[in-house]
């Protein structure tokens, strides 16, 4: 019985061990748990996406019977895969022309400056069926510069469109062939899929129109279709993007065409300006291969552009320097026929006040060391105090400094002679004089060092410094030891 009674209380103290270790691991494992972090805290970078048109145009079919289609772009799509590969990347936020109207300032797109636009269009299009053509040329020219103003041949390219066609149509009215032909073309640059109703037009309009489709594809500058590196910058800035993203298609009556993709980010030097990083030309083969061309675009930007995560942080420089390093020192006026050495070890403390100015101290304990000639009887222990004030140049490689301050020595009591006879009896006072045995001092002075921090990895550092003091005052009236030199040599830990 005495052995099942134990065994039943060991089971149970074994259960109750085993739930309380249970237990305790699953408290430790949900204090421990990581707390998900929220998008929002994700900082991210902001790269704008340029709505993809196809500039693939045929004359040819600039008009057609019955009511134009309402057919898609196929340059669209490309600016979707865009906007698809973009997002990801979870440091990159999207923006697109739909959502410019969300910048943070509770401003709508189609706000004031878009109403009014849509006004002088009006306006214009009721002067020029009116027949009073320079006044609907005065209201167009004004609705195209305030949408230009506005971006609203990125933000509502239809309106513009519109504008256009009409500033030509006026234009041709007035018999000025070339300003309408301009007219024309700036039309199919906002909206280059553009058809219109066979016979809607007089003869001569159509003429026209087709005359500047024709010089659209021969001439057209596609990689500046906002009018220029300073207008793009300042979209960009409006959108408060850092890079844009633009995909499009091109190609003249007869050809396959061309996939071309251009991104392009402010410079991060000084005077930033934009700047083409990426781009693909590649035949239209099929719509599944240009999506990939543009994915594999996007991807490879993405994998060396900068992200937030990629960012080159300045370090903060260190505020407090502790080192210990072993210390070497000799007087250079000794009572001695030849100089004797001290060694030992040291630790000191700088405290940065700010940049190039510290405060530091510096404890050194040293020993000496018998001199050639024997003339110092005993070996004798030397602490020395320094204090000041120190510059300093700082880098990411460590630092230099230059400190000043006073040094103060504690010398245990010890003796020397230059005297022959206290070397062979240095017992009989009769022979050796008491007053060659030196009793303990303190000696107070100035001193100057310059030294060097060079960081080895992370917070270690070595650290070397070479010093040199003058005593001026003394416990007794003689000071038998001066002008201390010493260097120190060491390793450093940087508190930040």
């Amino acid at each position: 019985m005495t052995r099942l009674q134990g065994a039943a209380i060991e089971a149970r103290t074994g259960l109750l061990i085993g739930l309380v270790v249970f237990l305790t691991c699953m408290t430790l494992s949900s204090d421990a748990a990581p707390v998900p972090t929220k998008p929002s805290e994700v900082v991210k970078r902001r790269v704008l996406v340029l709505p993809g048109h196809d500039y693939r145009l045929d004359p040819a079919n600039l008009f057609m019977d019955g009511d134009p289609p309402t057919s898609g772009d196929e340059g669209g799509a490309l600016s979707d895969v865009a906007a698809a590969t973009l997002r990801k990347e979870v440091e990159i936020s999207v923006a697109l022309r739909d959502g410019l109207s969300e910048r943070g300032d509770g401003g709508d797109r189609f706000d004031g400056p878009d109403l009014a636009v849509r006004g002088l269009l009006h306006l214009g299009q009721e002067r020029y069926r009116d027949i009073r053509i320079p006044e609907a040329i005065s209201a167009l020219e004004q609705g195209i510069a305030s949408a230009r103003k506005a971006w609203l041949d990125i933000l509502a390219p239809d309106v513009l469109s519109d504008l256009y066609l009409y500033q030509g149509l006026s234009y041709l009215e007035l018999n000025q062939v070339a300003l309408s032909h301009a007219a024309f073309k700036n039309m199919l640059t906002a909206s280059p899929r553009r058809k219109f109703r066979k016979g809607w037009f007089p003869p001569a309009t159509e003429a026209a129109l087709k005359a500047a489709a024709e010089d659209f594809i021969r001439t057209s500058p596609w990689e500046n279709l906002l009018g220029g590196v300073d207008r793009m910058e300042s979209f960009l800035k409006y959108a408060k993007a850092t890079a844009v993203v633009t995909a499009y298609l091109s190609g003249g009556p007869g050809e396959a065409g061309q996939v071309q993709v251009r991104i392009a980010e402010m410079s991060r030097q000084p005077g930033s300006h934009l700047v083409q990083v990426a781009r693909a030309d590649t035949s239209w083969v099929s719509p599944e291969a240009a999506v990939d061309v543009v994915s594999r675009t996007v991807s490879n930007w993405l994998s060396c552009t900068v992200l937030p995560s990629r960012e080159a942080v300045d370090r903060p420089h260190a505020r407090f320097f502790l080192d210990t390093a072993g210390a070497y020192s000799v007087y250079l006026k000794v009572p001695t026929r030849r100089i004797f050495s001290n060694a030992g070890f040291g630790i000191g403390l700088s405290w940065q006040i700010k940049d190039g100015l510290d405060v530091f101290g510096r404890v050194n304990l040293l020993n000496a060391f018998e001199d050639p000639y024997g003339d110092l009887f005993r070996q004798f222990w030397t602490v020395r105090t320094t204090a000041g004030v120190g510059y300093s140049v700082r880098g990411y490689w460590g630092r230099v400094f230059l400190h000043t301050g006073i040094v103060l020595d504690y010398l245990s009591g010890f003796e020397s002679t230059t005297n022959p006879n206290c070397k062979f009896w240095p017992d009989d006072p009769a022979r050796c004089p008491a007053s060659n045995v030196r009793r303990p001092r303190y000696l107070f002075g100035a001193t100057v060092a310059l030294g060097v921090n060079v960081t080895i990895f992370g917070p270690i550092f070595f650290t070397f410094q070479i010093g040199m003091g003058a005593f001026f005052v003394s416990n007794e009236s003689d000071t038998p030891v001066n002008f201390p030199l010493s260097l120190d040599l060491g390793l450093g830990y940087a508190f930040f």
